[in-house]
């Protein structure tokens, strides 16, 4: 292809907008495999998001690429690496869904059929003897009689659970220590639910005060995560399963199927926006739930779990009435919670006072429970014969009392909390329905007496059963925010349309009860952080709406384990990605082809660039679809078995992009055109849409709003998915996250001072909300700051530029003058302040504020080094308030010891072969490339790294990580994974220097290297770590800054320290050509200049070793900071 030709094709974008929203979708088809066959492969086919290919090492799949490609025999697409195809494959066929939800409806039927059985079969074991009233019974019988099994049994089931307890934590241990040699399927997957089951098959069993329903949703989800495995499903998939699963497990356990559904639909399908639940869940709801509630039917018998009572309204009057049962049902519920709290919290405090295991606890639990019920046996779990005993108040001898169910109200309460918050295994959903019809029993009761003796004669008011089953669906709602299913669950028991008006009356202030309790909590506490630095972590209406549903903290619910089996990214995550753009994450270099253009050609340009995709434009540079492996394989012929022939007919001139190319389809039975993205939109909503329809890219457009009309889109980037988590791997994520742990960092921290004496707390920089903590308790903290003192000035000194300029740095080309420092431009700030929109800006300007209120600035670095830097924070030029300046401890340089990794096998080649080769090379002769833990390059710049180093003619010893997807990312958060160093490097080029140098995959131990006496020159990212271990071992450097605060230490290398020379970046992204590479290389190891940096390394070692000498500086300042302590 000529040179013309390939500049046609080859495009990129350097725009950069802000505009909003998200447009509509697509959705591409693929052809499976003919010879993959079975039930059990049509399951994985179904739900995973790429095409199946032939495993292959990446230099065969490279090398037989090459050769397919240069020989033109044919077009090999089948097995190409797909992975990064822009299009994923699409939905399964509809029946397989369909099929799916059958077969998860009837296992979760029979596993909770089953587990029913277990529990009434250990309970007819442990309360042998007792008649079916149970509770009842027992109240009936003289103590004397009965008050060891009441008070023992339970103790009996809480070893049990506490014994198993044991067990997991074991298998936990097992698990961890297997890890990172499984692959495949894991087998104690299914052991850990199983062991759960058991675990709530004895709690209530032996009747501790817990529900079944809990553990019913359980095994749903647990039957739902090993259809996933099968699938190899993706998030979104597996959340349809989860929610089939809980559905089916409420379903099973109530039998009412229409309850179970909708309790899916709150619990796991509400926070998910409606257009990116995956097709047909639905569906697979709805069968799973009939299905299961048919199983258990068929295995339990059809009879209910208690009688209902005929509902009665006397009269609209009534309504006031049960709205304040509602509010009434709300109170008992957040007393409730708070008190599972409490008694988690306690057992926590007992465990660490008493050194007590936590299989004990449970027992404790178990003790307690038994306690209560020697005065109160109705609290003990009896199935629900506690429940229709109730519901029958007044209609029999042996039924309670108005008087006696407002203590048994308040004993289950306490029993249920207790139970809960020691460890015992069940769920809450039995015991709000018996708490709920307690309380609305005792409210109607006493409502018919205060009605009746103010107007003697009235009947206006219903019998207490009508009040307790509004109370049963009330305090269900509350308690387990789910509204809609006990509106429904109550409504399917009953039968009876007049119970809807005053049920949902008395829900809807229910639930509205803990929000209230909740933002009041909240209001209590404000975070001066999030009013000082204006931006809140998520929206107003996210709070409205989720206030209710997070009032009770979520552990104590059966919400709690779908989520947790989901495998559902944290809140945390959710909001991070909320406060993130598409144009924080997007790539702004991506190959573009006019849609004019021939195939063959398109094909060339995505292999040669290594890349997963190309963009269609059309004449006028506008959008007008996407090119992927994945349309190409699609135009070949399903059945047809010369590929060869097949793959000619696309290679010819006469086959276009625009004839291949998806530019838009149909999606849910609506024609929709290509989707697309805006820089302003949410990473969060670009990841849900990117999860919804199983692609891997996505087109980033400027909001053409000249173009509106006409629906065209101009180009301004790409989105990777995997970019979405390298933003999540920036600094705000560290900084929600312990933000977010607060109060337990605080806990955590007063637990530690009540064991032993505290002289201080060293913090890092995310840690910096432990300074309230510390001067509540009159404990002083310090800093542990681990770049240098330049970094440390810049630090102090950015509230004082935040004031000055209102803009974001990258996006300003002024020079900053901050003390101590050389000029730096504004884009060289240190990453995590570059955007004012990021939510790590904030959190640092945060952190920059509150370093003044420290007790201590420990710095790894040494006065000598960094002399400038250190001048400006002692004379106080870089704080707001010069008065203010906490002692500073210069104790550098703090150098890692070199520790050799245990697998090897990340390497390119043997630690001793390069340590060997070291060995044999002249005196001074070696450059040593090496970008830090982190810090990795496109495929093209190792490229021109590597023909810049062979024309240099210098020996070298390279560690090259997994090559990046662009020339914007200069970070690899995978450094596990093999590559093949001979498809991201020149063709020859191992063979050609293999006389001059030697590269390693992965990892080297740099202080060993470093000190190597062969060691003459070290190409350094200039992570402060890596400069600190440069100058201590004497060698002379290249600064190549890549990310973080890297450029700033650039500066103090050259300007300052002058131990290294620059090299000159492309401004843009950072690329430096191979000439420059040869060029700096060159004058390194050959010129005078290099000469003389050779000499000041030296002697900045000499002065390195002083200062950590017996009277040096640095020793000076770490005995004046333990005299401190002391």
């Amino acid at each position: 292809m000529s040179e013309s030709d390939q500049n046609r094709l080859l495009g990129s974008s350097e725009v950069a907008e802000h505009d909003v929203e998200a447009q509509a979708s697509d959705v591409a088809a693929v052809n499976g495999s003919g010879s993959r066959r079975g039930f059990i492969d049509l399951l994985r086919f179904s739900g995973h998001r790429h095409s199946f290919k032939r495993l292959e090492k990446d230099g065969d799949r490279e090398t037989r690429d090459r050769n397919n490609y240069n020989h033109n025999s044919h077009l090999d697409l089948h097995d190409d690496d797909s992975s990064g195809d822009v299009l994923g494959d699409s939905a399964p066929p509809e029946w397989v869904l369909l099929l799916l939800g059958c077969l998860l409806g009837l296992a979760t039927g029979l596993f909770v059929a089953a587990f029913n059985k277990g529990v009434h079969l250990i309970h007819e074991w442990a309360w042998a003897g007792t008649p079916n009233e149970g509770a009842a019974w027992l109240r009936l019988q003289r103590l004397a009689d009965t008050w060891h099994r009441i008070l023992l049994i339970p103790v009996f089931g809480g070893v049990i659970v506490g014994m198993m307890h044991g067990l997991l934590e074991i298998l936990d241990q097992i698990k961890q220590s297997s890890s990172s040699q499984r692959q495949g399927f894991d087998l104690l997957s299914g052991v850990y639910p199983t062991i759960k089951a058991i675990q709530a098959a004895v709690t209530l069993g032996t009747g501790c005060s817990l529900g079944p329903e809990g553990p019913s949703v359980d095994i749903g989800k647990s039957c739902a995560a090993g259809f996933s495995l099968m699938m190899e499903n993706n998030r979104e998939r597996k959340i349809a399963l989860i929610a089939a699963g809980a559905a089916a497990g409420i379903s099973s356990g109530f039998n009412a199927a229409v309850a179970g559904c909708f309790f899916a639909i709150e619990t796991v399908l509400r926070p998910l926006r409606a257009e990116n639940s995956p097709p047909f869940t639905t569906a697979m709801i709805i069968l799973a739930s009939v299905i299961s509630s048919t199983v258990s039917n068929v295995l339990l018998g059809t009879e209910s779990a208690f009688t209902v009572p005929a509902y009665d309204l006397k009269s609209a009057a009534e309504l006031p009435l049960y709205l304040i049962l509602g509010m009434l049902c709300g109170v008992v519920s957040v007393v409730m919670s708070r008190l599972v709290a409490w008694f988690t919290k306690l057992f926590e405090v007992i465990q660490e006072r008493f050194d007590l295991p936590t299989v004990v606890c449970p027992a404790l639990g178990g003790l307690g429970a038994g306690i209560i019920a020697l005065k109160y046996p109705g609290i003990l779990y009896w199935g629900f014969t506690n429940v229709e005993e109730i519901l029958h108040t007044g209609k029999s001898a042996s039924a309670p009392g108005i008087w006696l169910l407002t203590q048994l109200a308040a004993a289950k309460v306490i029993a249920t909390a207790l139970c809960k918050g020691s460890g015992l295994v069940g769920g809450l959903y039995a015991p709000s329905l018996m708490i709920g019809a307690a309380v609305g029993a005792v409210f109607g009761g006493f409502a018919a007496e205060v009605i009746n003796s103010a107007i003697p004669g009235n009947a206006a008011v219903a019998q207490p059963q009508a009040y307790a089953l509004v109370g049963m669906a009330a305090t269900l709602a509350s308690v387990c925010s789910v509204p809609l299913t006990s509106v429904l669950l109550l409504f399917e028991l009953t039968k009876d349309y007049r119970i809807l008006l005053p049920l949902m009356g008395a829900v809807g202030l229910a639930i509205w009860v803990p929000s209230v309790t909740n933002q009041t909590k909240e209001s209590d506490t404000p975070d001066p952080r999030n009013s000082a630095r204006g931006y809140s972590s998520i929206s107003r209406a996210q709070d409205n709406e989720g206030n209710w549903r997070e009032a009770h903290n979520g552990d104590d619910l059966e919400l709690g384990v779908i989520e947790d089996a989901a495998n559902l990214e944290s809140v945390d995550e959710e909001l991070l990605l909320e406060n993130l753009k598409v144009s924080q994450a997007m790539s702004k270099n991506y190959l573009k082809v006019l849609s004019s253009v021939n195939l063959k050609d398109a094909i060339k340009c995505i292999r040669d660039s290594q890349q997963s995709c190309v963009l269609v434009v059309d004449e006028d540079d506008f959008l007008e679809g996407i090119l992927t492996y994945g349309d190409i394989r699609r135009c070949l012929p399903e059945k047809s078995n010369d590929t060869s022939k097949s793959g000619s007919r696309l290679l010819d001139d006469t086959c276009l992009v625009s004839s291949v190319c998806t530019r838009g389809m149909s999606y849910r039975g609506r024609e929709r055109g290509l989707l697309t993205c805006y820089p302003n939109t949410s990473l969060a909503m670009a990841k849900e849409l990117m999860e919804a329809r199983g692609i891997k890219q996505l087109p980033v457009v400027k909001h053409g709003v000249d173009h509106s009309r006409e629906r065209k889109r101009r180009i301004v980037g790409l989105l990777h998915y995997n970019a979405l988590w390298i933003c999540l791997s920036l600094a705000a994520t560290a900084f929600e996250f312990i933000r977010n742990n607060e109060d337990n960092v605080g806990l955590s921290l007063k637990r530690i001072c009540e064991s032993c004496v505290v002289k201080g707390f060293v913090i890092d920089m995310f840690c910096t909300s432990a300074l309230s903590v510390g001067d509540s308790m009159g404990i002083p903290v310090y800093y542990f700051f681990t770049s240098g003192a330049a970094v440390l000035a810049l630090y102090c000194y950015l509230p004082e530029i935040h004031d000055q300029i209102k803009e974001s740095f990258k996006d300003i080309q002024l020079e900053l003058q901050i003390p101590g420092n050389a000029p730096l431009k504004a884009f060289h700030m240190p990453e995590p302040v570059l955007d004012r929109n990021d939510a790590a800006y904030w959190d640092m300007l945060y952190f920059c504020k509150h370093l003044p209120k420290s007790n201590g600035i420990i710095v790894n670095s040494f006065e000598d080094l960094e002399p400038f830097a250190v001048k400006a924070i002692k004379e106080g030029l870089c704080f707001p308030d010069p008065t203010q300046i906490p002692p500073i401890y210069y104790i550098g340089p703090l150098i890692a010891q070199a520790n050799h990794p245990k697998d090897k096998q990340n390497s390119g080649v043997e630690t001793d072969s390069y340590l060997s080769w070291l060995k044999n090379q002249p005196n001074r002769s070696v450059v040593y490339l090496c970008f830090g833990s982190r810090g990795s390059f496109s495929i093209t710049q190792l490229k021109e790294i590597a023909n810049g180093l062979e024309k240099s003619g210098q020996r070298f010893l390279w560690v090259v990580k997994r090559p990046t997807q662009d020339e914007g990312t200069k970070q690899v958060h995978d450094t596990t994974t093999e590559f093949d160093l001979t498809s991201v490097l020149p063709n020859g080029f191992l063979e050609r220097t293999k006389n001059k140098g030697i590269v390693v995959r992965s990892w080297v131990p740099q202080v060993e290297v470093l000190s190597h006496e062969s060691v003459g020159g070290f190409v350094s990212h200039c992570g402060w770590n890596s400069v600190l271990e440069g100058v201590v071992a004497g060698v002379p450097m290249i600064a190549w800054p890549l990310y973080a605060e890297q450029h700033v230490n650039r500066n103090v290398m050259v300007d300052e320290m002058k131990v290294a020379i620059g090299v000159e970046q492309r401004e843009r992204d950072g690329f430096v050509s191979e000439e420059e590479v040869e060029r700096k290389v060159r004058e390194l190891m050959e010129s005078e200049r290099g000469r003389e940096i050779r000499e000041r390394s030296l002697k900045i070692k000499e002065m390195a070793q002083v200062a950590i000498g017996e009277f040096g500086s640095s020793t000076i300042a770490l005995a004046k900071l333990v005299e401190a302590w002391n």
